[in-house]
């Protein structure tokens, strides 16, 4: 679980149910209450804000989710300690969802389909992944500014995603590839080949012109993306995955480690 600011008790549990549902598509918000004894409306409420955590509340829960003395003590926080806004760290913990949990991008996409609906139990089922996580995934994403909310109109306000430095950018990529990655090995069984493309092709080449094939790549995705655009529909939200590496040690003392 990633570090929190000081009473951000909230924060964390949102965290801690989307990471249940990831691992579980049919966990729920009802799952979730059971399992630390509370109302299940009472942890809605709690989980959107409209209602406090009291000290007694913290205790029970903190002792239901058992957490970790040190984690405990910093998500109660103190009062005195003004370094780290809570505000700042929990837009750090925001934008680090955003980039590694690919739902969020699929989201803003959603809002363009022409069916669309602004209603989580329908992007839930569109998107295949559980009401709550696309509760707390919008909630997010609307604290970010990238996506507004009047009334049934929803707008994609996101521009381009906004990462938080090389460090934490680099380890939400990587979280976010590897769910890229296994999404589409989840298609080749679950969607007809008609409406995919799986294709590789191994090849030997001069290391010395990567540089250029990645210049290539990049622009046949802006090409493919221009085109999947120019038609007079929307009705359907896709993910492109090319993955290009070496499969051969560059020198022996490679092969020497592999081994």
């Amino acid at each position: 679980m990633d570090s929190l600011a000081p009473n951000e008790l909230r924060t964390y549990l949102q965290l801690e149910l989307a990471r249940r549902c990831s691992q579980n598509s049919r966990y729920s918000l009802r799952a979730f209450a059971q399992a630390l004894h509370i109302e299940p409306s009472a942890l809605s409420k709690i989980l959107t804000g409209k209602r406090g955590i009291s000290r007694r509340m913290f205790d029970q829960l903190a002792d239901r989710l058992e957490l970790d003395p040190a984690l405990e003590r910093q998500l109660r926080g103190n009062p005195f300690d003004h370094e780290t806004p809570t505000a700042y760290r929990t837009l750090e913990i925001d934008h680090f969802h955003v980039v590694s949990d690919w739902y969020h991008c699929a989201i803003l996409e959603a809002t363009a389909l022409d069916d669309f609906q602004g209603d989580p139990r329908w992007i839930a089922k569109k998107l295949k992944i559980t009401v709550s996580e696309v509760n707390i995934a919008v909630e997010r994403l609307v604290r970010l500014e990238m996506l507004s909310i009047d009334g049934k109109k929803w707008k994609d306000e996101s521009g381009a995603v906004t990462t938080v430095g090389s460090a934490v950018t680099s380890v939400a990529l990587r979280k976010m590839q590897k769910q890229i990655l296994q999404m589409a090995v989840d298609a080749i069984e679950e969607v007809p080949a008609a409406d995919r493309d799986h294709s590789s092709m191994t090849m030997a080449g001069d290391s010395r012109t990567l540089p250029a094939v990645n210049v290539l790549i990049r622009k046949f995705r802006r090409e493919l993306c221009a085109l999947l655009q120019s038609g007079e529909r929307r009705d359907a939200v896709y993910n492109l995955g090319i993955a290009l590496y070496p499969i051969t040690a560059s020198k022996p003392a490679d092969l020497v480690r592999r081994k």
